[in-house]
């Protein structure tokens, strides 16, 4: 999914999701794939913070 990420690194941006998922009030069922496929797209995750900010009316 994510080469050369460490486990650390993979266990710490989960539980960003779910941090946030919780703070948004959003599902983790609907972040996870937004994640998965901003970061795939070579999206830097501040930019899909952004986007999800923008699309949940937050910002």
């Amino acid at each position: 999914m994510l080469p050369g990420i460490s486990e650390k690194a993979m266990d710490e941006m989960a539980a960003q999701a779910k941090k946030l998922g919780k703070d948004m009030e959003i599902l983790p069922e609907e972040i996870i794939p937004a994640m998965y496929q901003a970061l795939s797209a070579g999206v830097l995750r501040i930019m899909f913070l952004i986007s999800l900010l923008h699309q949940t009316n937050w910002l």
